[in-house]
C-alpha cells in the first residue's frame, strides 16, 4: 500500500474527464459581444460570410479529455482528434478541424497551456484547475478580428 501512495499523488488531479459546467448560452453571447466589433465593420452582404470565417475558431468543448503529467498533455475535446503535445518542444504540425496547425504547449505552475497557429491567426486554450473546478480560457487572435477575442469555461469532473 505505501508504493501506491507516491504513484497516486504523482498523476496530476487535472487528469480525467471534464463536462461543461458554464451555460452555453453565456458563452455564445459572451462571442457574439466580442465578434461584433469586427463584424459591423464588414458591409452587409459579405457579413455572413466573415461571421463563419471567423467562427471556425470560435467553438468550445462540451467534454474534455485529458491526460496530463509532467511531461506531456494529451486533450481531447468531444470527438475532435486528440491533441498529444510534450510540453516546450518544438510546434507540430496537425491536421485537425481548422485543417493543418502548429500546436505547442507548455506549462506553468498549476496550469497549462496549448497553442495553435494557423495562417488565419492563434487559438490559446489556457487549462488551470480552481478547487474542484477546471477552469478554460480561450483567446483568439486574428488579423480578421479588430482585437484578440477571450471566453471563460467552467467544468466539472464527469461522473
Amino acid at each position: 500500500m505505501l508504493l501506491l501512495i507516491p504513484l497516486a499523488l504523482a498523476v496530476p488531479p487535472v487528469s480525467g474527464r471534464w463536462s461543461l459546467y458554464t451555460p452555453t448560452a453565456g458563452i455564445e453571447a459572451e462571442q457574439s459581444r466580442a465578434l461584433e466589433p469586427t463584424l459591423a465593420a464588414v458591409p452587409g452582404p459579405l457579413r455572413g460570410i466573415a461571421a463563419r470565417l471567423v467562427e471556425r475558431s470560435f467553438f468550445y468543448c462540451a467534454v474534455y479529455d485529458l491526460a496530463v503529467d509532467d511531461s506531456h498533455a494529451v486533450v481531447g475535446c468531444d470527438s475532435r482528434a486528440q491533441i498529444s503535445a510534450i510540453f516546450g518542444a518544438e510546434p507540430f504540425q496537425f491536421e485537425g478541424e481548422l485543417g493543418a496547425v502548429m500546436v505547442s504547449a507548455t506549462a506553468t505552475g498549476p496550469a497549462f497551456h496549448v497553442h495553435l497557429e494557423t495562417p488565419d491567426g492563434t487559438r490559446d486554450s489556457v487549462f488551470t484547475l480552481e478547487g474542484p473546478a477546471l477552469v478554460v480560457t480561450i483567446t483568439v487572435a486574428s488579423p480578421k478580428l479588430q482585437a484578440p477575442v477571450s471566453w471563460t469555461m467552467q467544468y466539472h469532473r464527469a461522473p
